[in-house]
């Protein structure tokens, strides 16, 4: 087979939509492979140097010279792809397996030829991966976190090489360990591992209807931790963690409900600096340097400066523009995006201009709101002013000034009813604190997780939420996060 036959092959075994690849971009990965292996995955090759190979120049639709940014941006899946192949290869650069495998291209060719698939219990990567990503497994080595099928060696005392190697699940690989061999592992404990996988399929993962929520591996902190940074647990001790998240992921557990950490954040507030999902399942990165961390730049998280990206190896559009993603708040069938005019503060163009390029990258019709000044509000996000119920209906806060109705009036110009929701003004005279703010609620497929601050309207809030959602209501109380400015939904994250 050909490297590229080989590398397409892979693609397709990875659930890739080979279909969103023009023949140039095929080519182009190819290329990339070929590259990255040459520098020993030293060096991650450049787009700019990869589209001045002669063979790239003659495809007409690689004519025009796209910098590295307008090329991946033009191509988001190319993006993803060369993603993939990036983390495959880290799998492969080890000296032991370059010296099995030969080359990146023997190696791929080699896990093609294992179908994705463990080869003792039978289990799919996909299966595999998402009980473990969804906690129904939580093992303490970061390796199997993630459930990915990992390298075995048949016969541990020999080499990596293709044919001493096969595909395993962790739960296969850590039963066989280096104490039984191969053939006895098949004969015993194959079958009776794949019975409790199917177990587990039936009885747990197609029950877990809801998808995956993420959050900063902060919330969960561990104070005692060596390799934890002083000032990240000074951060943690300003957010009194791992104690004021307590309550909310005891709730999850309760309700079965599938979470994951994100490592690597400088600060909580994930919403806004992970991608934006639109309705074409694309992803899109925003440029997240607000100003309110203009003097607080250790707490600023870039999704690619901070590798997150390598955990998540999604097809990625990245935009220069600045935009937090708790200012993006879409309707259920994600046709319909409300936006604060903060986007203009933050971005020095037209206002059309801006619009219409949002418009474009988060294909949906951009409804632009009205944000208090900064000293008010320190986001000025969408996601603190309303929440959508249904395509025409969205409950906003009850703040009974000139503010609430002038974003009812922007609203109804799109057909779009607020429906009053109830609020408490924290008298914050810096515009911090977000006690008070219902309705920056965390929502599942069957639950309404309502934030909560001890106060009397904590009950009305309780109560008109049961009222609007026809979903379980399950108040709770952060209000030491709260004060720092945000709620459940900003801190939280969905693919």
């Amino acid at each position: 087979m050909t490297s590229k036959e080989v590398l397409i092959t892979f693609l397709k075994l990875n659930t890739f939509p080979i279909e969103e690849l023009t023949a140039g971009n095929k080519k182009f990965l190819e290329r990339y492979s070929i590259d990255r292996e040459k520098t020993d995955g030293r060096k991650d090759p450049s787009a700019n140097d990869i589209l001045k190979s002669k063979e790239l120049i003659v495809l007409n639709e690689e004519k025009k010279a796209y910098g590295e940014t307008d090329y991946y941006n033009r191509y988001p899946y190319v993006r993803y792809a060369k993603d993939l192949i990036k983390y495959y290869y880290d799998k492969y650069n080890t000296e032991k397996r370059r010296e099995g495998f030969n080359t990146f291209k023997e190696f791929i060719k080699w896990w093609n030829e294992q179908g994705n698939v463990c080869h003792y219990c039978e289990i799919d990567a996909a299966t595999s991966g998402f009980a473990f990503r969804s906690r129904i497994f939580r093992p303490k080595k970061d390796a199997w976190k993630n459930g990915v099928l990992q390298i075995e060696k048949k016969n541990p005392n020999g080499i990596y090489k293709p044919d001493n190697c096969v595909l395993a699940c962790p739960l296969c690989n850590n039963a066989k360990s280096d104490m039984i061999t191969s053939e006895e592992f098949i004969d015993h404990f194959a079958e009776p591992t794949n019975e409790y996988w199917q177990y587990i399929t039936k009885d747990k993962i197609e029950h877990m209807q809801e998808e995956i929520i993420y959050f900063s591996s902060l919330l969960h902190i561990n104070q005692n931790d060596k390799a934890v940074s002083e000032k990240i647990k000074q951060l943690a001790n300003d957010y009194k963690l791992p104690q004021s998240a307590d309550s909310l992921f005891t709730a999850f557990d309760e309700y079965k409900i599938p979470y994951n950490f994100i490592k690597n954040t400088n600060d909580i507030w994930i919403r806004d600096f992970m991608p934006v999902k639109t309705k074409s399942k694309r992803y899109v990165s925003f440029r997240y340097e607000p100003w309110y961390l203009e003097k607080h730049q250790h707490l600023r998280t870039g999704y690619r400066k901070n590798k997150i990206n390598d955990k998540f190896p999604l097809p990625i559009v990245y935009s220069k523009r600045n935009l937090d993603g708790g200012n993006v708040v879409f309707s259920p069938d994600k046709n319909k995006v409300i936006i604060s005019r903060r986007v203009f503060e933050e971005n020095y163009n037209n206002e059309k201009e801006i619009v219409h390029e949002l418009e474009r990258l988060l294909e949906a019709q951009v409804i632009i709101i009205p944000s208090l000044p900064k000293k008010e509000d320190m986001t000025g996000h969408a996601d603190g002013m309303v929440r959508f119920v249904d395509e025409k209906h969205v409950i906003g806060n009850k703040t009974g000034d000139e503010f609430e109705d002038e974003i009812k009036t922007a609203l109804k110009k799109y057909d779009i009813e607020v429906i009053d929701f109830p609020f408490h003004d924290p008298k914050d005279p810096d515009g911090i604190s977000a006690i008070g703010c219902y309705l920056n609620l965390l929502e599942t497929k069957d639950h309404i997780f309502l934030p909560v601050f001890g106060i009397d309207m904590d009950y009305k809030a309780i109560v008109k939420s049961k009222e609007i959602f026809n979903k379980i209501v399950i108040p709770i109380n952060i209000n030491e996060i709260a004060k720092k400015g945000g709620g459940l939904n900003c801190i939280s994250w969905e693919m």
